[in-house]
């Protein structure tokens, strides 16, 4: 399901049953209002200004996140734990900016 301009409010009343969400373009800034979202398990959330992946640890099911507005360096160690169980991340960054410790 493709939802654009912010307007997710009636989404709340689907969302047992939503596996596939596309929220591309809003302005989501932390994963913490997908919790009523057990059967997800692809959601893309392109060009939003995500500052934080940690509740992802809510999304039981989700094997693929696509985010391009969040930078490997502004993440924290909980913020890369929470991602354990994802299969797919897409997400832009320079591979050159990612450090190696």
């Amino acid at each position: 399901m493709e939802v654009g301009n912010k307007n997710t409010d009636y989404l709340k009343y689907l969302s047992s049953f939503i596996t596939r969400l596309d929220l591309t373009g809003n302005k989501f800034t932390n994963l913490c209002c997908f919790k009523s979202f057990p059967r997800l398990t692809h959601l893309r959330l392109h060009k939003n200004p995500i500052i934080s992946l940690k509740d992802i640890s809510m999304l039981p099911s989700l094997d693929y996140l696509g985010v391009t507005e969040i930078s490997m360096n502004n993440m924290d160690n909980d913020d890369k734990l929470a991602l354990k169980n994802i299969k797919t991340l897409e997400f832009e960054d320079k591979i050159s900016d990612i450090p190696v410790n």
